[in-house]
């Protein structure tokens, strides 16, 4: 899995598929010195609209009476460390009950 800057999906995010992954792989093709192009299946996504004009700082979310605890990106900031910042909120309030 090749993931790209959010920069950088912004900037390109209406670019051809093709040009941006064929682009991706070789980047890191020559960073990791060795050939990407021999893939079995190669798939661009777009989180187009994963990111909100709103940070959320939210952490996680907890009903104490149903004992559900949610958590993900979209709770924090849309990114992927945002995603481990809910979980590990989520954590923090899961290890009370065992």
């Amino acid at each position: 899995m090749i993931n790209s800057s959010y920069d950088f999906a912004e900037k390109n995010v209406n670019s051809s598929k093709d040009k941006i992954s064929d682009y991706l792989i070789k980047q890191v093709s020559e960073i990791v010195k060795y050939e990407l192009n021999n893939y079995e299946h190669k798939a661009l996504h777009f989180w187009k609209y994963a990111m909100s004009e709103k940070n959320n700082n939210l952490g996680s979310l907890l009903d104490e009476d149903l004992k559900v605890i949610v958590c993900g990106d979209w709770c924090m900031n849309g990114k992927v460390e945002g995603g481990f910042l809910s979980a590990k909120d989520a954590a923090k309030k899961f290890i009370k009950y065992i």
